[in-house]
């Protein structure tokens, strides 16, 4: 003891520790330095530390590795502690052996090493070490023979899965692959950015990934601040981005765009992950409320937004089955905000026209949409009316549609009108068809059977119905071009004028 120098360390004001300055200098580049400041011989020194890292614990564990000559019996959660203690006594390098012994730890003593880490300063804690536990805890998941263990790490082995942002959590992750969820609920948000990253370098099943994030912000969510929320909602949709889009569900990025709107955070790459797969969506998804204060029920522009984006990120296929797809769903909710007395024509005319002809193959829906909406709207001037009209392509709507459209007073006449001839068009088209058959057949049988038959021209026996039924339809487009006095002399008078209108508002 004679040559023992007694230092006096008093740690972050919680405990003072007597040990001996030549000790610990020997392992400590920080002390060292120090130290070699001071001149002549002293007996006692003092030495304060305000931001020790890990507090009184973390010295006793660094005292007790220099007296020890370099090692120390340690427990898998107090790996980050020795580390960033060690990095604030500048001894790192003499502790990375510890590290070595990561591969051999089980689940719950990673978990509980990956806690104590996240209570230190980031700034202590080397990344190609944390790197390295990260891989080893992320690996456990990957592995298929691995399962849960008997007893989670947590204390409440309940986990609640509502609102799954996973596109089918039966299909490839069973509830007994999620026993780890709730062991990892603790991580704050800038340790779940590294976790998830390092998930999907290691290729972990990109649907239990998505799972985990929904069950994420479930669990961290409600209790958290407004700037956490923030927080949590941009990072979720920033690590989402990184997974392939068939793995996540539309509906669980409705519902993450739902919790974002109180909030004041960037949705913008949400919505171009919801619009780019637009046509995954149901009409439940769309049906979103107005914004707080508007009186329309439905928050329209945003699905036009989102139709804007699916149209942009799938130019190259408008031929496609998913553009089909979209065109029936925007056409139902069409007809879902259509009775809104709220809803402005400029916005219903901009849903109606929103998409390419070749998204949809008929008309019927949209035609009985604008048919409610001209009903609720009875105010609309004529032009509106004629502008909302044009959306329509008369040639995709059945015959009958044609002719109760060209009867129908909620549409302007000029649109009527269109209606009437487009109809007369296909009648005339059918009747030359029948007309063609009927000149073959009779020159067949004038020629005893000898000469050209129907047969030749795929006109068999079983088309007779057929041939009936256009026969049928020609009868009563001749007594639809034939409309009584009073509806020709409101027909002549208006259709010059309006059917040019009708065009130059089109155009």
């Amino acid at each position: 003891m004679q040559n023992c120098c007694v230092l006096e360390v008093d740690v972050n004001g919680e405990e003072t520790f007597l040990v001996d300055k030549n000790v610990l200098a020997s392992f400590s580049g920080k002390l060292s330095k120090l130290f070699s400041k001071v001149r002549g011989e002293t007996r006692r020194m003092k030495v304060v530390f305000n931001d020790f890292p890990g507090g009184a614990e973390g010295f006793e564990l660094i005292a007790k590795f220099c007296y020890n000559g370099g090692s120390v019996e340690l427990a898998p959660p107090s790996l980050f502690l020795l580390h960033s203690a060690a990095n604030y006594m500048e001894i790192s390098e003499q502790t990375k052996g510890f590290f070595r012994s990561i591969q051999s730890l089980n689940w719950c003593e990673l978990v509980s090493g990956l806690k104590k880490c996240q209570e230190l300063p980031s700034f202590l804690i080397s990344p190609s070490v944390l790197q390295q536990f990260l891989d080893c805890l992320v690996c456990r998941l990957s592995i298929p023979c691995v399962s849960s263990p008997r007893t989670p790490c947590s204390d409440n082995s309940s986990i609640l899965f509502s609102g799954d942002i996973s596109i089918d959590s039966s299909r490839s992750c069973a509830s007994q692959t999620k026993w780890w969820f709730q062991d990892l609920k603790f991580l704050n948000i800038d340790m779940l950015e590294k976790v998830v990253r390092t998930m999907v370098s290691h290729k972990l099943d990109q649907t239990m990934v998505s799972s985990f994030l929904s069950y994420y912000k479930n669990m961290n969510f409600l209790l958290a601040t407004s700037v956490q929320k923030n927080r949590i909602i941009e990072t979720i949709i920033d690590l989402l981005s990184l997974l392939d889009t068939s793995f996540v569900s539309v509906r669980g990025l409705f519902d993450i765009l739902q919790a974002s709107r109180s909030l004041k955070c960037c949705t913008e790459k949400l919505e171009v992950l919801i619009g780019s797969q637009l046509d995954r969506a149901t009409i439940d998804d769309l049906l979103i409320p107005s914004p707080p204060g508007k009186r329309y029920a439905y928050d329209v522009s945003l699905i036009l937004k989102l139709l804007k984006t699916f149209l942009r990120e799938n130019s190259r296929y408008f031929f496609s089955y998913s553009l089909k797809k979209v065109g029936t769903l925007i056409d139902l909710y069409i007809m879902e905000v259509a009775p809104d007395q709220f809803l402005q024509p400029s916005k219903f005319m901009a849903l109606a026209t929103a998409l390419p002809d070749t998204a949809r193959d008929s008309y019927e829906i949209l035609y009985e949409a604008i048919d409610v909406y001209f009903k609720v709207h009875k105010g609309l001037s004529a032009k509106e009316k004629i502008k909302i009209s044009c959306a329509l392509n008369y040639d995709k709507l059945s015959d009958q549609t044609l002719m109760d459209l060209s009867h129908n007073e909620n549409f302007p006449v000029c649109a009527s009108v269109t209606a009437l001839v487009t109809n007369q068009s296909k009648l005339r088209i059918k009747h030359n068809a029948i007309k063609h058959l009927s000149n073959l057949t009779d020159g067949s049988s004038r020629r005893g059977g000898k000469g050209v038959s129907t047969r030749q021209y795929g006109c068999d026996s079983h088309h007779a119905p057929e041939i009936k039924k256009l026969d049928d339809l020609h009868r009563k487009g001749k007594k639809l071009s034939r409309p009584n006095v009073q509806n020709r002399r409101k027909l002549q008078i208006n259709v010059s004028n309006n059917f040019a209108s009708m065009h130059r508002l089109c155009a």
